[in-house]
């Protein structure tokens, strides 16, 4: 079988069919991000998830510093802390980088989303990493007056945090 090469002014050019492919993808992705508030109101809108901090759980919203790290006491003199915030933003200092991500409360049940650090070199030993592994294990809280406990299931916590006062967190 052998093709023939259309002639200008024949009846089916292949750029012909290219722009329409092209215009029929551009209009489904279009429609594919156009914003919920101009949604037909016979489209049920999605379900977002549940604010991270909620009004019957418990409140971490603040600075923590760490005092205890699997078991064993920290430096009080230590800077190492976690910083809360009511819309779901967690930053910190593991003793050597600066951390950020998200996290999400429920009741006393705690996640964090994905954690950014920075990628300082270390001279020093730090507790970093066995700060970050924490931070991935653990799933629930409890607070017993400022004192924070990182809890995975019902094991010993994996770490204690002491509320930083708000006149003393800058």
């Amino acid at each position: 079988m052998r093709y023939k090469v259309s002639q200008p002014g024949s009846k089916c050019h292949f750029k012909n069919v290219f722009y329409l492919l092209f215009a029929v993808t551009g209009i489904f992705m279009l429609t594919a991000c156009q914003p919920e508030s101009s949604r037909p109101a016979s489209e049920p809108a999605q379900q977002q998830s549940p604010t991270p901090a909620h009004a019957d759980s418990v409140n971490i919203a603040g600075k923590w510093q760490l005092t205890e790290l699997q078991q064993q006491p920290v430096d009080p003199d230590n800077k190492v802390f976690l910083q809360f915030d009511p819309a779901g933003r967690v930053t910190g200092y593991t003793g050597c980088n600066s951390l950020t991500g998200t996290y999400q409360l429920q009741g006393s049940r705690l996640s964090f989303g994905p954690l950014a650090t920075t990628r300082k070199a270390c001279l020093d030993e730090t507790v970093e990493p066995q700060l970050l592994d924490v931070l991935n294990n653990v799933d629930n809280i409890s607070i017993a007056a400022d004192q924070l406990s990182l809890n995975r299931a019902r094991m010993a916590p994996l770490a204690r945090f002491s509320r930083v006062p708000a006149a003393a967190e800058q």
